[in-house]
């Protein structure tokens, strides 16, 4: 009898992990690329396959910069991440905050999607800051939760303009 008890405590404990991985799961999450054009000296990043689309020829792939809730899924709490072009800057641009979408269209700038959704900046999560970076020299926006990313754009003269968000992946001592 003892046996049978503890067998269906146990059935029910699976049964429960189960479900939780199913429902963690069940809300996928994008990943958001890192692509860069030596042609345009663009940085941008997408999670959407038809922006991947539209780089294929232009732009080479850099890395997995993080992660972002997927366009078929946004999880509550999140913001759009918009993707920006301006033809006359010839840059592609990832913002969420409205000083940044405010800034784009003052620039001209068009917007071409939404990427993913993050995490607003004043939200409470230990996601990875999405920080915006600018190159006067470059005429180029960036956007990077990678450290790495981030040293290398202060080293080419970026120049931080704000974070836009948080990502959904968590911050770990020397992973990101």
């Amino acid at each position: 009898q003892i046996w049978s008890r503890d067998m269906f405590g146990m059935r029910r404990w699976i049964a429960l992990c189960l479900a939780f991985l199913f429902v963690v799961s069940g809300s996928p999450n994008a990943p958001l690329y890192l692509y860069y054009s030596s042609l345009r000296l663009d940085n941008a990043v997408y999670a959407t396959e038809k922006s991947l689309e539209s780089i294929k020829q232009d732009y080479s792939f850099i890395r997995n910069c993080t992660k972002v809730a997927s366009n078929s899924t946004p999880i509550d709490g999140t913001v759009p991440l918009y993707t920006y072009f301006s033809a006359q800057y010839n840059d592609t641009a990832n913002v969420a905050t409205a000083e940044s979408i405010a800034y784009l269209k003052s620039k001209n700038y068009q917007m071409i999607g939404i990427e993913g959704y993050i995490y607003p900046s004043d939200f409470s999560s230990d996601g990875l800051p999405l920080k915006l970076y600018w190159s006067e020299a470059r005429s180029d926006l960036f956007l990077t939760g990678c450290t790495a990313d981030e040293q290398s754009a202060i080293a080419a003269g970026y120049v931080l303009r704000g974070i836009e968000g948080k990502s959904l992946m968590l911050m770990r001592a020397g992973i990101h």
